[in-house]
């Protein structure tokens, strides 16, 4: 975006991956640019309904090549890696997750891990085993920067004997299509940010049942029951830092059961003209506070 003629007067939402370098490498367009954490958690959800092996989903983690996706995200204007699904923003719910053992913290596949756990599943789950490898479904937005993503995720999984099969849907459709529960996948990318700063309005909302973006199609899974349990205990409890405790507490409980894995504590970029007043982004949206932007005379 030049800061000539219209552009003078524009904000953009978001920057494009591949001009990330030029804007940020370049101090002219210092004055008119922002590089932050939004309020946003990328992750990838897994139906538990047709993946109901864990050591099947623990090999998809391992295999993935988190930091090629980084990369090709934008590197590290991406973000950092997500340990979970609460972001350390929301200071009284956040604790930093312990992670699947043999998940490698450079975000680079673990390529014998994964194979390890796809052989542990032969043994438990040889069905399920059998279904990976003979080709997982993907749902995903049809965009170029999901082009390149797809292709890293096939690239990684089938270096263990996963095989993916791509479904890009075109993007203004892409929720009403995988919310449907008519849509048969196996996979499909997510990502949340909190109505305010409380973990009520991330974990119920992505993994329970009544929550309105769970795509995880956890229901049957035989730990829900306790889940939910300490969910309610969760919205019950009144003393804000015990209440913290228990969100942090069923964090760990979704990762250690990989129902969805873990992506991308965002960070977000922004560049406007220089006849726009008041260009600051507003933390809860991660957006600019549109009704407070002016033009300049």
């Amino acid at each position: 975006m030049k800061d000539a003629g219209d552009d003078q007067y524009a904000v953009s939402f978001g920057i494009q991956p591949e001009n990330l370098p030029t804007i940020f490498d370049d101090e002219t367009f210092k004055n008119r640019r922002v590089d932050y954490y939004d309020p946003y958690v990328t992750y990838t959800n897994l139906s538990v309904k047709a993946l109901p092996c864990l050591d099947v989903r623990k090999a998809i983690y391992l295999a993935l090549d988190r930091e090629a996706l980084r990369k090709a995200g934008g590197g590290p204007y991406t973000g950092d890696f997500a340990d979970g699904f609460v972001k350390p923003a929301l200071t009284l719910d956040y604790k930093k997750s312990t992670l699947p053992e043999g998940l490698n913290e450079d975000g680079t596949a673990n390529v014998e891990a994964a194979k390890a756990a796809m052989t542990a599943a032969e043994t438990a789950c040889p069905e399920i085993a059998q279904h990976a490898k003979d080709g997982l479904t993907y749902y995903r937005p049809a965009t170029p920067t999901w082009d390149k993503a797809i292709a890293i995720w096939i690239d990684s999984m089938s270096k263990v004997g996963i095989k993916l099969k791509d479904e890009p849907v075109e993007p203004s459709n892409y929720w009403p299509t995988v919310m449907n529960p008519e849509t048969n996948y196996d996979i499909a990318r997510g990502g949340w940010a909190p109505d305010w700063a409380n973990a009520s309005t991330v974990i119920p909302e992505l993994f329970s049942t009544t929550g309105g973006f769970n795509l995880t199609r956890n229901a049957d899974d035989p730990d829900y029951a306790k889940f939910q349990e300490m969910i309610d205990a969760a919205k019950a409890d009144l003393d804000r830092e015990s209440q913290g405790k228990k969100w942090q507490e069923l964090n760990q409980f979704i990762v250690d059961r990989l129902w969805a894995l873990p992506g991308t504590f965002t960070k977000a970029q922004s560049i406007w003209g220089s006849k726009v007043g008041n260009a600051y982004q507003w933390g809860p949206f991660g957006a600019f506070n549109y009704g407070d932007l002016y033009v300049k005379s």
